[in-house]
Parts: structure tokens; C-alpha cells; sequence
């Protein structure tokens, strides 16, 4: 299409390079800006990964896949632990210490470590298992919680302001360079019954 143009192909040009530049961070999903996007789609079960293009595939589901990590990890109860308090202090002591060394490990490679691998697996398992399933409709997020609150917050949009920015709009109208005595009582009323005559 754009080979038969004469006159307007340097404005088409300018057209989608200015697109582009614009929606950079939704041509190009590596860029950290793409992320918000990224989850709120593959958390929703109409699209999941089928947009995703083959390039960025792996980056996208590693994202979604630390995503459901974390909240479940924000979300699961408080499991008990076989150590002792001092024992954790210790733990904390050491690794506050080992913090500067690269190839350092946790000392507490006991419950601690096993309760965080089971962690990985809850959340990996459940959101592979959502991204396998061939359904698509909403009520498939009730199987899987740890999804369903990554889509929550994702997808939820947030409240318009327009109805206060009518409001505030309003008083422009009420207090005119006219009626500048004004009483606070008498602006209020006046105020309240132009509200409730728009309505």
C-alpha cells in the first residue's frame, strides 16, 4: 500500500515512525515500562500468551511466572517452622554477613529453603496450568487463585474523576464576577441545587 503512494508517503512515514516513538514501550516488550501491559495481558484467559511474538515469548512468560511467585508468597499463610527464634537470628546474623560475597549461600538450607522451593512450584504449577488451558472465559480464574489476583490488579481500572472535576467546574459558573457577596451558605445552596438539576 504504501509502495503506490506519491504525494503522502513521507507523511505516512512520519506517521508510524511517530507511532512508534510514541508506543515504543508496546512495540518493544523488553523495555521495563512494557511490564504493567505485559501482565495485564497474560493474566487475562482471552489472550494469555497468543499475541505475545516468538521473540519476546520467553522473557513475558518469565515475568508472569515471578509475578504469581510473589504473590503468593505476599498471600500464603504463615507456615510454622521447626526452628527456634535463635536460630533464626543466626540465620539472619550470617547472611547479613555473607550479603558482599557473590557465590555465598543462605546457612538456613533446612525448612526455609524448602518452604521457598515449595513456593516456586505452587505458583509455577498453577500458572503454567493456566496458560495450558484451552478455556478462555473469566470464571477459569476461580481454579486458579494466585492468577486471579495478578489479574486483579492488573486489570482493575481505576475510578474516573470526572464527575469531582464537574464539580470543581461548577463554582466558576456559580460565583460570577456579579454575584461576588456571596454568602458561603448561599454559594453552597446554589452550588448544590446546579449539581442536582445536571443529574
Amino acid at each position: 500500500m504504501l509502495e503506490n503512494l506519491k504525494f503522502c508517503r513521507p507523511l505516512s512515514f512520519k506517521i508510524i515512525h511517530s507511532l512508534e516513538k510514541r508506543f515504543n514501550y508496546l512495540f518493544d516488550l523488553s523495555l521495563p515500562k512494557s511490564r504493567c501491559f505485559i501482565l495485564a495481558s497474560i493474566s487475562h484467559p482471552k489472550f494469555k500468551l497468543s499475541w505475545i511474538p516468538p521473540r519476546y515469548m520467553e522473557t513475558c512468560k518469565k515475568q508472569f511466572l515471578d509475578e504469581c511467585y510473589q504473590m503468593y508468597s505476599i498471600q500464603k499463610p504463615t507456615e510454622a517452622i521447626s526452628e527456634s527464634d535463635s536460630d533464626l537470628s543466626d540465620g539472619e546474623f550470617y547472611s547479613c554477613l555473607q550479603e558482599n560475597n557473590d557465590d555465598s549461600t543462605s546457612f538456613s538450607d533446612g525448612p526455609l529453603d524448602q518452604n521457598n522451593f515449595r513456593s516456586t512450584n505452587v505458583s509455577r504449577v498453577q500458572a503454567l496450568n493456566f496458560l495450558n488451558s484451552k478455556k478462555k472465559d473469566l470464571c477459569m480464574l476461580e481454579n486458579h487463585p494466585i492468577v486471579k489476583q495478578v489479574f486483579l490488579k492488573f486489570n482493575t481500572t481505576i475510578p474516573s474523576s470526572a464527575p469531582v472535576e464537574r464539580l470543581f467546574s461548577g463554582p466558576i459558573q456559580v460565583l460570577t464576577p456579579r454575584r461576588n457577596r456571596l454568602s458561603d451558605k448561599t454559594f453552597e445552596i446554589l452550588l448544590c441545587s446546579k449539581s442536582n438539576k445536571n443529574k
